[in-house]
């Protein structure tokens, strides 16, 4: 995982901001320089390539928990989708 990826994931991912919509964390991630942008744009998608962050390391970044790490995935997904695709609405992790 690079630092940028690592930096947003435990800023704005983290137990207090995941359950937030005062944050349009669309538009804040992308009012980052290019080189942030694409470094979290790139590492989700290694991430969701190789399943190399388990749903207890994420916890551990974030203190935000997943029953296991077939739900992490499908949230980052959903995620990458709401970031940089065609998804209109924020995911939000399981409460």
């Amino acid at each position: 995982m690079n630092e940028d990826l690592k930096n947003f994931i435990e800023i704005y991912l983290n137990h207090e901001n995941a359950y937030s919509n005062s944050v349009n964390l669309r538009d804040t991630l992308h009012a980052f320089n290019s080189e942030t942008v694409e470094n979290v744009r790139s590492g989700i998608a290694q991430i969701l390539r190789d399943h190399s962050l388990s749903a207890a390391q994420f916890g551990r970044l974030t203190a935000v928990e997943f029953d296991d790490d077939e739900s992490l995935e499908r949230y980052l997904k959903e995620m990458y989708r709401y970031l940089f695709e065609d998804r209109e609405e924020r995911p939000f992790p399981p409460e």
